[in-house]
Parts: structure tokens; C-alpha cells; sequence
């Protein structure tokens, strides 16, 4: 679309809770101005963070660039509030929602990473920087169970009743990912 309707533009109404640790977790959560209508809420990990080696997937708007989902990515590390996955991404991807390519849950927020570009002196431009899966810093995502304990309770239990129902099916996340191993 080229618009969006005033009915989808949502404003903050309260700031419920945020943390930014230095090189650890990095979110805020806010109570939007009404309810949201029409929309079903994403599947999140309520039980613990992502294993080493968790597949991955990350939807987002990198660069100015529209909606790009991408997939074959996996947790690299996990610390303290965050975890580093080699994930796609440029600047402008921060904010997005990582989901484990097996549960089509979310693990995190992408914050932070590797420089999305270097300079190529022969040409005089810059151009992306490509760095193999083990390769470079990685990307740094805030582990969702950073924030779960600041959704309040109502809305963690409507969350804990969604994630036993509807939602983006796994095969749909995959799909958009060009994941074949549905």
C-alpha cells in the first residue's frame, strides 16, 4: 500500500517499562492510546532464551528498504539479556521481531550489530559488508524473556493463551523466508 489508514497509526499512551545495559538488553515496552483491532498478536518464547544453533528468522524494514524476511540464521552465543545470531541485516532492521524458524515463536529484538557497509576505495563507494556465517561480530538480539516479566498480567496471560492457539503458522514464517524444508 502507499498509505496507511489513521485506524492503523497507534500512539504511546504510557511507557510501562525499558532497560538499555550498555552492550546487553535493549527494549522498551509501551501501552498503546486503544486496543488494537483486527490484529492477532505474535507468538512469543515464554520459557527461557534460545539455545546455541537455534534456527532463526528476522522480518523487518532494513536500509529503507520494504518488508524483508530472512532466514537461515542461528543463535551464535547467548549472554546476558541478548543473544548474537548471524543474522541478514542493515541498519534500520533494529526493533525487528526474531522468531525461531522451528516454533515460529519470538525469541528477541533485533539491537545492534556488525557494520552493514565497508568502503571500496577502488570504486570510491561503499558497498555491504558480506561476512560469511561465522564470520564478523554478528547481530545482537534482545532475548524476549528480558522484557516478558514488564508485559503486565492481563496481557501475559492473553499472550500465554495465544501461544496455545492461532498465529503466524511456522510453515507461513517459513514460507515467506523461502525456507523449502516445510
Amino acid at each position: 500500500p502507499t498509505s496507511v489508514p489513521a485506524t492503523e497509526v497507534y500512539s504511546c499512551a504510557k511507557l510501562i517499562g525499558r532497560e538499555e545495559v550498555g552492550t546487553g538488553a535493549d527494549w522498551a515496552l509501551v501501552k498503546l492510546d486503544r486496543p488494537v483491532a483486527g490484529h492477532s498478536p505474535l507468538k512469543v518464547n515464554r520459557g527461557g532464551n534460545p539455545a546455541k544453533g537455534t534456527p532463526l528468522i528476522v522480518i523487518g524494514h532494513p536500509a529503507g528498504l520494504p518488508t524483508k524476511v530472512a532466514g537461515g540464521a542461528s543463535v551464535r552465543e547467548v549472554k546476558s539479556g541478548y543473544f548474537t545470531a548471524n543474522l541478514d541485516t542493515y541498519g534500520g532492521n533494529s526493533g525487528s521481531a526474531v522468531f525461531n524458524a522451528r516454533t515460529g515463536q519470538i525469541e528477541g529484538i533485533l539491537v545492534r550489530g556488525e557494520n552493514d557497509f565497508v568502503y571500496d576505495s577502488a570504486n570510491s563507494c561503499r558497498r555491504s559488508n558480506v561476512c560469511t556465517n561465522e564470520g564478523c561480530r554478528g547481530e545482537d538480539v534482545t532475548t524476549i524473556s528480558s522484557l516478558v516479566g514488564s508485559i503486565p498480567t492481563a496481557a501475559a496471560e492473553a499472550l500465554k493463551a495465544y501461544t496455545q492457539s492461532s498465529g503466524p503458522s511456522l510453515n507461513t514464517l517459513k514460507g515467506m523466508a523461502g525456507d523449502s524444508s516445510r
